[in-house]
């Protein structure tokens, strides 16, 4: 009898953990992102241009302000390399402003689509360019927030 309890502790533990990764799923933001460049030679430039489409109803803080407190700026961190180098900041493109309410902050955000823009430098001929994307998804109506790692590789053919 209490092998079973066992069991049916474990299917629900399962199964409320399977429903969690659909909810995170369901919120998250589904990157892309594409690099742009004429050749492939060393020192040559390349525009990596990445893309969010956003859930209904939430918005994701962009990375062109800064905070102490309330919501958390965007942050792009590329993978230390002796192959490539990223030139200045990550730029978004055509990003919203608004004030917080609660922290009387100005920020910038998104809404449906995000855009942001790195341009780097090729130090040596390679195949691709990694890192990851850190923020912040807020949903409108109830305030709920939640954090994301996003990693990505840029495939370079």
């Amino acid at each position: 009898m209490r092998a079973w309890y066992g069991v049916l502790a474990s299917l629900a533990f399962c199964g409320a953990t399977a429903l969690a990764g659909e909810h995170d799923k369901a919120i998250g933001a589904q990157w892309t992102w594409l690099a742009t460049r004429s050749s492939s030679g060393a020192g040559d430039l390349l525009d990596i241009a990445f893309h969010a489409d956003l859930p209904a109803g939430w918005i994701l803080y962009s990375s062109d302000f800064t905070a102490d407190l309330g919501p958390r700026p965007a942050s792009f961190k590329f993978e230390e390399s002796s192959s490539y180098a990223p030139l200045g900041p990550v730029r978004a493109a055509h990003s919203r402003h608004r004030v917080d309410k609660t922290w009387g902050t100005t920020y910038t955000y998104f809404e449906k689509a995000a855009e942001f823009h790195q341009t780097i430098r090729l130090l040596t001929v390679t195949d691709r360019i990694a890192g990851h994307i850190d923020g912040q998804l807020c949903q409108e109506t109830n305030g709920t927030c939640t954090l994301f790692s996003q990693p990505f590789v840029v495939a370079l053919h």
